[in-house]
């Protein structure tokens, strides 16, 4: 039937419809579900809107979290940059692995000025966590935390004795550092004002301190004082010196016996193929000879005149001997990183390029090459990348250094961490990457 306005039947509202109506909205079941659309897309603007401007606040908070916070929340977690580490040599943790992180923030500092523009790394915040971990279960056992007035020192840590010795560098005017832990006890046995009050020539105070280490005989620590005397700080001995000089003579009048005494030593000579050789002699010419890396004759003057008060100026005077060793194997741009009286460890090149795959070798002095291993091996960090530049061996040398506590030998890496090897077979014990984490 043809639809007739006037004659049609009259339309009857639901009480939704009534509703609907009495509240303004819409009787189009078409226009209800546009406006809903639009609704909703106005909704996913607003939000998408509020994440991007809260997005660099959800960010920030991040790495405040991160760099403030998370380290205090959980203390078995490892934090900040590796700084240096050694194997713990005795105590109830004997062969664990000591560390410290530098967990401070860094941030970088641009000033420009009429004539003048600066950029330096700048840090809030200033801290350090030292840890005891047990390297084949990756569990951190120990934590402590230390703070710092100012930007935190450069640190060196090594075994010596039934000690650990943290050195804390600086070559500015930041405060350097000092720290010494009796493992045995798990104590504290010296820290930097304990050591100045040792001393009556530092009283001035200390605030420059400089770690050497020539990777046979001694380790030493160079100081400057705030009046403007120069010193150099011997370990092993607990003997404090004007120079090297005045050491060496201390050496050979109070330890004549020890340092005449037949040992050997290694020096590593050569331009970019270099030659290992293994110098034989007393303990006296033997530290003369690898300490300034020379393979012939060398007869130190300081225990030359010590040697004549004692033999007369007749006597028949002391020699070296040098013999090359391992040479069936290449040491292109090799540093020796650790050295004894038995063994010496290399780092050196695969090949002569610039960026050619490192290596580490082991010589014995009575087997030769004990043991190499590749950098395939190591951790990525201590790795040739191809594409940079600046993980040749040219820049990067000086970041690697080894350690032997009893019978494992530690390759560190300045920010790339520790590979501990067993020193008579070249096994790898354990590895350390303190960077392991979001980026990698």
């Amino acid at each position: 039937m043809p639809f007739d306005p006037n004659k049609s039947d009259p339309i009857v509202f639901s009480d939704a419809q009534r509703q609907s109506v009495s509240l303004g909205g819409p009787l189009n079941p078409v226009a209800n579900t546009i406006n809903s659309n639009i609704t909703k897309s106005s909704n996913i603007g607003l939000f998408i809107a509020l994440f991007f401007s809260l997005a660099p606040v959800f960010v920030i908070g991040f790495f405040v979290y991160d760099g403030f916070f998370a380290a205090d929340l959980n203390p078995k977690a490892i934090h900040g940059n590796f700084a240096d580490g050694t194997i713990i040599p005795a105590g109830e943790n004997a062969g664990k692995l000591y560390f410290i992180m530098d967990d401070s923030f860094y941030f970088t500092s641009e000033v420009s000025t009429p004539g003048r523009h600066s950029i330096s790394t700048e840090s809030l915040f200033n801290k350090t966590y030292s840890y005891v971990y047990d390297a084949p279960k990756g569990e951190v056992l120990e934590r402590t935390k230390n703070m710092y007035g100012s930007k935190a020192p450069s640190f060196h840590v090594f075994a010596l004795g039934d000690s650990i010795w943290s050195v804390g560098d600086v070559m500015s005017n930041e405060s350097p550092d000092l720290r010494v832990l009796d493992t045995t006890t798990s104590k504290e046995v010296l820290n930097l004002q304990g050591f100045v009050d040792k001393f009556p020539e530092l009283k001035s105070g200390v605030y420059r301190m400089q770690f050497f280490d020539d990777k046979l005989f001694y380790k030493h620590i160079s100081i400057k004082t705030l009046d403007g005397s120069s010193f150099e700080y011997y370990p092993e001995f607990d003997r404090l010196a004007a120079s090297t000089y005045e050491l060496k003579n201390w050496l050979y009048v109070n330890k004549y016996d020890d340092m005449s005494k037949e040992t050997t030593g290694w020096v590593l000579r050569g331009a970019d193929r270099k030659e290992l050789h293994l110098v034989k002699g007393i303990k006296a010419l033997v530290m003369s000879a690898v300490e300034g890396q020379n393979k012939d004759q060398y007869v130190d003057s300081v225990y030359s005149d010590e040697f004549e008060k004692r033999n007369g100026a007749n006597a028949e005077r002391p020699v070296i001997t040098a013999t090359q060793v391992a040479t069936d194997v290449a040491f292109l741009n090799g540093e020796i990183l650790y050295q004894d009286s038995d063994v010496v460890l290399i780092l050196h090149q695969v090949d002569a390029r610039d960026l050619s795959p490192k290596m580490v070798t082991l010589v014995h002095k009575d087997k030769g090459v004990a043991w190499t291993v590749n950098e395939d091996k190591l951790l990525p960090k201590m790795r040739t990348n191809p594409n940079d530049t600046f993980t040749s061996m040219f820049f990067i040398k000086d970041e690697f250094s080894a350690e032997r506590v009893k019978d494992s030998l530690m390759l560190k890496f300045k920010q790339g961490g520790v590979v501990a090897f067993d020193i008579s077979t070249g096994n790898i014990l354990w590895t350390f990457n303190p960077n392991r984490g979001w980026f990698e």
